[in-house]
């Protein structure tokens, strides 16, 4: 499925990105997402900010990268599954890989309940 359409689906199907990030912590499951355009929604939605980690998937190789200060992946460095050293693009980054997920979970339900009490 082409990344365009598994966000389109997800809208589809659970009316915003947020509900279905919503949902998913709710029944205790990892929302899984697919390409950049969920990064640069949540970016643009303040759900994402600096400081949050995200975890790439191809298969059976995962990273994990912190998001800067300008919106790009720095790979963290771990001695299981830490992302590659430096800075990255994300659109590279996450065009290349299977799914990602937000590390950062409890960060993201506060945030996710500031939005919504708003």
């Amino acid at each position: 499925m082409k990344d365009e359409d598994w966000f389109n689906e997800i809208e589809e199907r659970y009316d915003s990105l947020e509900k279905y990030l919503s949902f998913m912590m709710n029944v205790e499951a990892i929302p899984l997402l697919k390409g950049h355009k969920p990064f640069e929604y949540l970016l643009e939605k303040g759900l994402l900010q600096e400081g949050m980690s995200v975890r790439t998937n191809n298969g059976r190789v995962d990273h994990h990268y912190e998001i800067t200060k300008e919106s790009k992946l720095e790979g963290v460095q771990a001695p299981v599954h830490g992302g590659p050293e430096g800075i990255h693009n994300p659109l590279e980054k996450l065009f290349s890989c299977n799914f990602w997920t937000i590390e950062s979970t409890n960060t993201l339900r506060f945030l996710l309940r500031q939005k919504e009490s708003s």
